[in-house]
């Protein structure tokens, strides 16, 4: 091997450590998920604006999942919506209830975030994928839904917003 090699490995070397330590380094220090089974108001509320869950909405809280991204921030919000009408749980402008179809998979809201209330897995649920304006600014934001029918004036709601 000659020198220009070694130079070669060396520096292919230095490259591959500095992008491994550079995948794992976060430089702000991103604190962990906010992770509660109840919620607070303002939790809520935040989930309200960004999620266009209908203001009116009697709603129970069964799971709050905040995600503090470096650049992008995840929500996952479960609960139980008081109505026996699935088009009263999100604004029909953003979620359209005609837009919302029996689910083969539950993707979008596969996400493993570690919690034993976000069990979508083992549901068949309702649902689909939107695009959603972040409230007050420009670009879009992912708002994952998927519902399930509980038969007594009920929905089970799984809702899961991210930045895109």
């Amino acid at each position: 091997m000659n020198q220009i090699q070694s130079r070669q490995i060396g520096l292919l070397a230095l490259v591959c450590l500095l992008f491994v330590v550079g995948c794992s380094f976060d430089p702000f220090g991103t604190p962990p998920p906010d992770v509660t089974t109840s919620p607070s108001r303002q939790q809520i509320q935040y989930c309200r604006d960004v999620m266009y869950i209908d203001p009116e909405l009697v709603l129970k809280p069964l799971g709050y999942y905040y995600e503090h991204g470096f650049q992008d921030d995840q929500i996952a919000f479960k609960f139980i919506a008081t109505t026996d009408q699935i088009e009263n749980i999100f604004d029909v402008d953003f979620v359209p209830p005609a837009e919302l179809v029996a689910r083969k998979s539950n993707s979008g809201l596969d996400r493993d975030i570690g919690e034993k209330w976000w069990d979508v897995q083992t549901k068949t649920l309702v649902g689909g994928n939107f695009t959603v304006p972040p409230p007050g600014s420009q670009g879009t934001r992912a708002l994952n839904v998927g519902i399930a029918d509980n038969g007594d004036s009920t929905f089970t709601v799984y809702a899961y917003w991210f930045e895109t």
